[in-house]
């Protein structure tokens, strides 16, 4: 009688094991569909996935960072907020919860009234030193700190001097961001020859490396602001070369020829970058000012 109920206790927890090894496999499937979407830029059907792997496992704060990046990418910066906090404190140890929630608060203070907008600036650079603190190796957060530093004034911690730590720090682990982390720092003090040299330098060493392909958004975007409109164009057309499955690279190049005021050239960009991402609300927002210079020419004819 005993080892038959040892047998069935035995034959209970191999299939409760195998049960285990199901729903986690499906799980994990779940979950690297969710990625793969996310990656294609379908983020309506990745955040579906998401919340249905966060609804099997309330601990998962992978599924609740990619929640809150989605919801930033739309805009939402309530939930994105709400979400990222979510994974913090489910994972207070990893370094990319405390960044991106960083970036929501800094989205966040970039949209706030001048009361509020410090409040929200302070929580963000928090938020970013300790992702820093948790990984010196994060050259995401290590860059978004440097720009902090760069632009807040000084009674909210801002500091050129942090910013030159912070680059040099990032050259260290990677020259070819160093170089574009001085380029940002020469031009904020208004070296631009500086700044360019730091462009040129990292042009040459890149030899055209599709992995560094925001490079030339960054670079372009430098041109564009001296009003050097040709210039940037070309910078943009071949971050598009390097990267034509992303969206941001169809916006700068709508960007540069809205500076231009090539009306019907930045339309059908702002149109291809929302084909890819149909929720870029700044290609959206874009895409109706050109539409309407279209309009208004047409009717000036």
């Amino acid at each position: 009688m005993v080892l038959k109920n040892y047998r069935h206790c035995l034959v209970a927890l191999i299939l409760v094991g195998a049960a285990s090894r199901i729903l986690a496999a499906g799980f994990n499937d779940g979950f690297e569909k969710a990625i793969q979407q996310f990656q294609d830029g379908n983020l309506p059907e990745a955040k579906r996935l998401f919340l249905s792997c966060f609804e099997e496992d309330p601990r998962n704060s992978k599924a609740a960072l990619y929640i809150g990046r989605i919801c930033m990418a739309q805009d939402e910066l309530d939930e994105s907020i709400l979400w990222l906090s979510r994974a913090v404190q489910l994972d207070d140890q990893n370094s990319e919860n405390h960044h991106w929630l960083g970036n929501a608060y800094g989205q966040k203070a970039q949209k706030a009234g001048l009361l509020k907008k410090a409040s929200w600036a302070k929580k963000m650079k928090a938020e970013v030193e300790k992702a820093v603190e948790l990984d010196d190796d994060n050259i995401d957060a290590r860059f978004t700190l440097l720009q902090y530093y760069l632009h807040a004034p000084g009674f909210m911690g801002g500091s050129k001097e942090q910013a030159k730590i912070q680059a040099q720090e990032i050259k260290v682990r990677d020259v070819l961001r160093g170089y574009c982390a001085f380029g940002l720092i020469y031009e904020a003090e208004g070296q631009d020859d500086l700044a360019e040299a730091e462009y040129k330098a990292c042009e040459q060493a890149m030899a055209n490396s599709v992995a560094f392909f925001e490079f030339f958004n960054t670079y372009g975007y430098f041109l564009l602001r001296q009003d050097r409109v040709d210039e940037a164009i070309e910078k943009f057309k071949k971050q598009v070369e390097l990267a034509p499955e992303n969206a941001n690279a169809y916006d700068s190049l709508g960007d540069g020829y809205r500076a231009a005021e090539r009306w019907g050239d930045a339309a059908r960009e702002y149109r291809k970058a929302l084909e890819i991402d149909p929720d870029f609300a700044a290609a959206r927002k874009h895409l109706e000012e050109v539409e309407k210079k279209i309009a208004s020419n047409d009717e000036s004819r």
